[in-house]
């Protein structure tokens, strides 16, 4: 199977550093995890909305460079850092729930949520997806 490496021009959302953002196998889009970042690689606002959005924005470029759209997203996973405990972690979720439902319609694509420690300064969040593309909805 043909793989092709997706690296957006002047794209800063991911966190790697690396210049390959994604990877096309075939129909199968991987995309690697995406941040809120500015061209210098420093994070970009200090709330979990903002970037939730810009997370969201810079995963939806690079799904654009590799031929894809958010609706063919499968799946996703959400890296998020939160500190306190139950009730400050569900409002959090919340914050995130609320700017996901811009990108995806209901039912979206399955995710999975992991409370981690990210290695940037300043950073809540951190999103990779699978897509899709090519096959019947």
């Amino acid at each position: 199977m043909r793989m092709t490496r997706i690296a957006p021009q002047n794209h800063c959302g991911g966190a790697s550093g690396s210049a390959a953002q994604a990877v096309r196998a075939g129909n199968l889009i991987l995309v690697g995890g995406q941040m809120s970042l500015d061209e210098q690689g420093r994070v970009v606002g200090d709330d979990i909305a903002t970037q939730s959005r810009n997370a969201f924005e810079a995963l939806k470029r690079v799904l654009a460079e590799a031929g894809a759209e958010m609706q063919d997203v499968v799946k996703h996973n959400i890296y998020f850092q939160c500190d306190g405990g139950d009730a400050e972690v569900a409002r959090f979720l919340e914050e995130i729930d609320q700017v996901r439902l811009d990108y995806f319609s209901d039912p979206g694509p399955t995710t999975t949520e992991t409370r981690v420690g990210l290695d940037r300064e300043g950073a809540l969040i951190q999103i990779d997806a699978w897509a899709v593309v090519g096959e019947p909805r």
